[in-house]
């Protein structure tokens, strides 16, 4: 008897012992995704326009069961990992380069393109900045020495993982900076070409090309950008920007991007924003800058727009779940802008062309972007996943379902 208690007092202690060991040996691991970002500054230092290029994922462990402490720390070594590199370019930091092998490792999940070890992220940097101030300057006005950039790193993910700003990683320099001479960066061609045949908006079409050899091996890059002609500037191969207005609904300002692209100037308080409806209804919440409107009530809107100036073009709501990214990119270059409902299905931007960072792979390539009444920038096109968040997901109704893009022909 005295040693069946024996047993099951040992048992007991066993038993109740093992949530202590287990709570003292757990990990939680968790990744954060990161891009380099180019921004660029006019001669007075304003703030133009930005690109992402060089994306990379990094994962953390950590003891215990916060998932947002493993968040943060992925995050942190991510941008140590870009900070430090660009402080000696000469040899990537451990940060950079340690690879997560299992599930329970901590280290990158995605590195950096490979070129940007293999030139340094400096020399990296400076050829993405010659090919983004090129294609966003338009034919017949690219004079580099007018733009400067800057180099930043940025995190996003869930919660732990966003930074609310930032991070220089690199003081200002010029666009038109030497190159080593072992690379050759250089525009192959640029030309003014209609969308389409029914379409009379012009796109400006630019052919750019990088060349660099390394260890007696020739590497060639060669990348097409495509970005919208300014009918106001045609003469000098302008592209067109953004018009600066305050927030009226994005949906109206979606409508209002086409309406700039067909080459019609518009009042945009005084013609375009009473073209399109908004949802009313006690069921609204009443915030200051709520202007919601499903994708139907866009499409016709724009619809009576563009046929009331008689632009010969039409909209059309078209849905794509897989992939959607590769839908705007073969619309965008061939015949049109894209409106996009993002950033979980309850947001309206314009893509209105592409531009490919000449150091990743062809598929990886940033929007031109217009959002709102802001400056235009060049948004990665993973921001174009068209998918919705579960609160959006309960809330589907009628024409509101992810995959949405309005697209204009």
């Amino acid at each position: 008897m005295l040693r069946r208690s024996f047993v099951l007092v040992a048992l007991l202690v066993a038993f109740t012992a093992t949530p202590f060991v287990e709570k003292a040996n757990a990990k939680k691991c968790r990744s954060c995704d990161a891009h380099v970002i180019i921004q660029l500054y006019d001669t007075r230092g304003e703030y133009r326009t930005r690109a992402y290029v060089a994306p990379f994922k990094m994962r953390r462990c950590v003891s215990g069961y916060n998932p947002n402490k493993a968040r943060r720390a992925a995050r942190d070594r991510a941008i140590a990992c870009v900070q430090k590199f660009f402080q000696n370019p000469g040899s990537a930091p451990p940060e950079c380069t340690d690879m997560s092998t299992g599930s329970g490792d901590s280290g990158l999940q995605k590195k950096l393109p490979a070129p940007w070890y293999t030139l340094g992220p400096k020399t990296a940097a400076l050829i993405e900045a010659k090919s983004l101030s090129e294609t966003y300057n338009g034919v017949l006005r690219n004079k580099n020495s007018n733009y400067r950039y800057k180099v930043f790193v940025e995190t996003h993910g869930n919660t732990g993982c966003r930074r609310d700003q930032l991070v220089e990683v690199s003081p200002i320099r010029r666009v038109d900076s030497r190159l080593p001479k072992s690379v050759n960066f250089k525009i192959e061609n640029e030309r003014l070409a209609r969308w389409s045949s029914k379409a009379k908006p012009m796109k400006i079409i630019s052919k750019q090309s990088v060349r660099y050899s390394v260890t007696g091996r020739m590497y060639n890059s060669q990348k097409t950008n495509i970005v919208p002609a300014s009918v106001t500037s045609m003469a000098t191969g302008g592209v067109l920007r953004n018009q600066e207005h305050s927030y009226n609904g994005c949906g109206r300002h979606a409508g209002h991007h086409v309406m700039m692209w067909s080459g019609k100037r518009l009042s945009f308080r005084g013609e375009t924003s009473p073209a399109f409806d908004i949802i009313r209804g006690p069921l609204i919440p009443k915030r200051d800058g709520l202007k919601p409107m499903t994708p139907g009530m866009l499409k016709k809107g724009l619809n009576n727009l563009l046929r009331r100036h008689e632009t010969g073009l039409s909209a059309r709501i078209y849905r794509r779940v897989t992939r959607p990214q590769e839908a705007i990119f073969n619309h965008v270059s061939s015949k049109g802008p894209v409106i996009a409902l993002v950033q979980g299905g309850h947001h309206y931007v314009t893509a209105l062309g592409t531009w490919h960072p000449l150091l990743q792979p062809r598929s990886e390539r940033n929007f031109y972007t217009f959002n709102n009444g802001a400056k235009e920038y060049f948004a990665t096109s993973s921001y174009y996943n068209l998918r919705f968040s579960s609160f959006y997901e309960r809330l589907m109704f009628g024409s509101w379902r992810p995959g949405t893009m309005i697209l204009t022909e």
